[in-house]
């Protein structure tokens, strides 16, 4: 996912629905290394949110780049 930085909550809604339905089956991944630390750091505690909702596919693997 470009451009996620889950200060929306419409944007987080909609990744917690791909993890949560099992809409991504592998991998969900979402970049943070283009925006300022602390921005980066935000946004990187939004995908530890998204981490820890249950997940529709067993395997999924979330990270960021």
């Amino acid at each position: 996912m470009y451009n996620f930085d889950g200060s929306n909550e419409e944007e987080f809604a909609l990744a917690s629905r791909f993890v949560t339905q099992g809409t991504v089956t592998e991998k969900l991944m979402i970049k943070t290394s283009t925006y300022p630390p602390v921005k980066q750091l935000m946004t990187e505690a939004k995908v530890a949110k998204l981490m820890e909702l249950p997940k529709g596919y067993e395997y999924l693997d979330i990270e960021c780049f």
